[in-house]
C-alpha cells in the first residue's frame, strides 16, 4: 500500500512534505538521481516476517533526500511491521533532523549531523517498540534492519543484525563489489564480551547448524517454569524486549561515504538473499535482470530460490531493494 504522513509540527513544515512511503514491490522507478526496484517473496516459510520501506523524497525544494529500509522480523512479524511504520517519524521528527537540515541549508557538518539523527533514530524507535510489546506481551519479538539514508551528495548507512548493504562500483571500467556492513553475531568478540558481561550467554545450537545465538540469563528458570523463552541468532537489533538487558543491542553500526559517479547500484536485503548469493553473484544477477527489462530485484530473488530448490533446501523470506544510482546532477532551486 501507499500511504501519506502529514508533514512534522517542529518548525520544519516548510521543508517537510507529505511524504510518500512506498511498502509493496516496486518493478523499477526512475527519480532522477537513482532509480529503484523492490521485491519480496514469502520463499518457503509459512509466514512473511519481512518487511521494506521506500521514501523517495523526503524533502521538497533545494535538497535530494531519500530514505530506503528492509526489516527482517523474528518470532512473528510485529517488530518488522512497527518498525516499517514508525521509524520516519523517529528521523524526521528529531532534533538532530532539524540540525540536519540546518547544517545543509547553512553549510554546516552535514556528516555528523547526519551520522547524529540516523543514530536517534534507531533508538527512538526501539524505545517506541519496546513499550509497544511490553504493553502486548510480545517478549522476544525483534527485527533486524538495514537503511539507507541519501542527503544530497552523502550516503549513510544503518544496520542492527544480519541484513546486509552492498554496492557494486565501476573502478576503472571493471565492476567491484563489497559489503557496506558487518553482520551482528553473538560470537563477534565484541559481542560476546557485552552479552557476558551483561549476564547473557552465547550458545551454539546444535539444532541450527551450530550456529551461535544470544541467550538470556534467565533461560534455565523460565523454561523450568513452563515458559518458552526465546534465543537470538543476532546481538543487535529492534525490540528483543527480554533480551535486552542481557546484551541485545539497538546501538546501529553506521558508515557514511561520500557518492561518486563511479557507485553504480547499492542492494539492501534480508539474509534470506545472503544465505544463498554471495555479494558479486547478487550483483551480476541483479544487472542480468535489469538488462532484459526485468524487475532487477524479483529476477534476483527469484534466482536465489531456485538456486535452493535445485539442491533441495528450504528458503527463508527474501526481501531487496536495489538502488541504481545515476551521474549526479545539480538539485532544483
Amino acid at each position: 500500500m501507499e500511504m501519506t504522513v502529514n508533514s512534522i509540527s517542529n518548525g520544519l513544515t516548510s521543508l517537510v512534505q507529505p511524504a510518500i512511503h512506498i511498502t509493496h514491490p516496486v518493478d523499477f522507478e526512475d527519480y532522477g538521481t537513482f532509480a529503484v526496484s523492490a521485491h519480496t517473496d514469502i520463499g518457503s516459510r509459512k509466514t512473511q516476517e519481512d518487511r521494506l520501506l521506500i521514501v523517495p523524497k523526503l524533502c521538497r525544494g533545494r535538497h535530494n533526500i531519500s530514505f530506503f529500509g528492509v526489516f527482517d522480523g523474528t518470532v512473528g512479524d510485529f517488530s518488522s511491521d512497527t518498525i516499517q511504520k514508525i521509524i520516519i517519524k523517529h528521523l524526521t521528527e528529531s532534533p538532530q533532523w532539524e540540525k540536519l537540515i540546518g547544517a545543509l541549508e547553512k553549510g554546516g557538518d552535514v556528516v555528523t549531523c547526519a551520522y547524529d539523527a540516523m543514530f536517534r533514530m534507531y533508538k527512538s524507535a526501539d524505545e517506541e517498540l519496546l513499550g509497544l510489546c511490553a504493553r502486548l506481551s510480545h517478549d522476544y519479538a525483534s527485527s533486524t534492519s538495514v537503511t539507507v539514508l541519501m542527503v544530497n551528495q552523502y550516503i549513510i548507512v544503518g544496520h542492527l543484525g544480519d541484513s546486509r548493504v552492498a554496492l557494486c562500483s565501476n573502478e576503472d571500467g571493471l565492476l567491484t563489489c563489497k559489503y557496506l556492513t558487518q553482520d551482528h553475531k553473538p560470537n563477534n568478540p565484541e559481542e560476546k564480551l557485552r552479552i557476558i558481561s551483561s549476564g547473557g550467554s552465547v550458545e551454539f545450537l546444535c539444532s541450527h547448524s551450530n550456529n551461535p545465538f544470544i541467550r538470556g540469563g534467565d533461560f534455565t528458570v523460565r523454561k523450568a517454569r513452563g515458559e518458552q523463552p526465546m534465543q537470538l541468532q543476532y546481538s543487535r537489533a529492534f525490540g528483543g524486549k527480554d533480551l535486552k538487558k542481557y546484551g541485545l543491542s539497538s546501538d546501529p553500526d553506521i558508515t557514511i561515504f561520500e557518492r561518486k559517479d563511479k557507485h553504480k547500484c547499492i542492494i539492501l536485503a534480508s539474509d534470506g538473499l545472503w544465505d544463498i548469493k554471495s555479494c558479486e553473484d547478487a550483483f551480476k544477477t541483479l544487472f542480468q535482470g535489469h538488462q532484459q527489462g526485468l524487475n532487477p530485484s524479483k529476477f534476483l530473488i527469484e534466482s536465489a530460490l531456485n538456486q535452493q530448490r535445485s539442491k533441495s533446501k528450504n528458503s527463508d523470506n527474501i526481501t531487496v531493494i536495489s538502488v541504481f544510482l545515476k551521474d549526479q546532477k545539480p538539485v532544483e532551486e
